[in-house]
C-alpha cells in the first residue's frame, strides 16, 4: 500500500498539472522529489511551461508590434489622402473666403441701413458654418481613432464621403450618383475604416477620369450563403 501510494499521489500531481496545462494555466510548478521517471516527467513539464510562457510573451509583444504598425500605416494613408485633397478643399474654401471677405468690406465701406447690415451679417455667418463643415470634415477624418464597430448608416456615409470630394471632382468635371437600394439597413461596421476605403475608392474614380464623366457609387443588400452549408 504505501508503495502504491508513493505512485499514486505524483501521477495525481502530474495529472492535475496536465489538466491546467489544457485549460491554458501555465502558472505553478510540481515539485516531486527523488530520482526516477515520475521526477525527470515533473521536471520536464515544468521546464517545458516555462519556456511556453517565454513564447506566449514573444508572441504578444509581435502581436503588439503588428497591430502598432497597422495602426501607423491606415494613419499615414488617411494622411497621404488629406494631402490629395487638399487643392479640392482649398477650392472650397476659397468660394466663402471671398464671400466673407466682400461682405465685411462692404460693411466697413457703404453706407448700410439696419435691414442691409442684418443680411450682410447672416450671410457672414452662413459662410463661416460652410468653411467650419468642411474643416470638421477634414479634421474628423484625419483623426486617429481606435477602432470601434457600431451601427452606421452606410448610405449617409456614402454621401459624406461625395461630400467631402465634390470639390476634388469638380477640378476635373466628375459628376456623381448614389444608387443604393431601398432595403439597406445599418450594419455594424468601423465607419473611420469604411470612409477611408470609400474615399480610396472614389479618388480612383476620379482619377480614372481625367476628362470628366459621371461616377456612380452604389451599395445593395445581399444574402450570403453559409459556405459551411452544402448547396441542394
Amino acid at each position: 500500500n504505501l508503495g502504491l501510494r508513493a505512485v499514486a499521489h505524483p501521477l495525481e500531481q502530474l495529472m492535475e498539472m496536465t489538466r491546467r496545462i489544457a485549460a491554458g494555466d501555465l502558472s505553478g510548478q510540481i515539485v516531486l522529489h527523488g530520482n526516477d521517471e515520475l521526477s525527470d516527467l515533473a521536471t520536464a513539464m515544468n521546464q517545458m511551461c516555462e519556456r511556453l510562457v517565454v513564447a506566449q510573451k514573444t508572441i504578444q509583444t509581435q502581436t503588439e508590434a503588428r497591430f502598432a504598425a497597422l495602426d501607423q500605416m491606415r494613419h499615414s494613408e488617411r494622411l497621404a489622402t488629406l494631402g490629395r485633397l487638399s487643392s479640392g478643399v482649398a477650392h472650397e474654401l476659397g468660394t466663402p473666403l471671398n464671400v466673407v471677405g466682400g461682405t465685411a468690406k462692404l460693411i466697413a465701406t457703404a453706407d448700410l441701413n439696419k435691414q442691409e447690415i442684418i443680411d450682410c451679417a447672416k450671410t457672414i455667418e452662413e459662410q463661416t458654418e460652410r468653411m467650419t463643415k468642411i474643416i470638421r470634415q477634414l479634421l474628423d477624418f484625419a483623426r486617429r481613432r481606435v477602432p470601434q464597430r457600431a451601427p452606421a448608416n452606410i448610405e449617409s456615409l456614402a454621401r459624406q464621403v461625395l461630400d467631402m470630394l465634390d470639390p476634388t471632382a469638380q477640378e476635373t468635371h466628375v459628376a456623381f450618383k448614389l444608387v443604393t437600394d431601398a432595403d439597406i439597413r445599418p450594419i455594424s461596421v468601423d465607419r473611420s475604416q469604411i470612409q477611408q476605403v470609400l474615399i480610396n475608392l472614389v479618388m480612383n474614380g476620379i482619377q480614372a477620369m481625367p476628362n470628366g464623366g459621371l461616377l456612380e457609387l452604389g451599395f445593395h443588400l445581399e444574402h450570403a450563403r453559409d459556405p459551411a452549408r452544402k448547396s441542394g
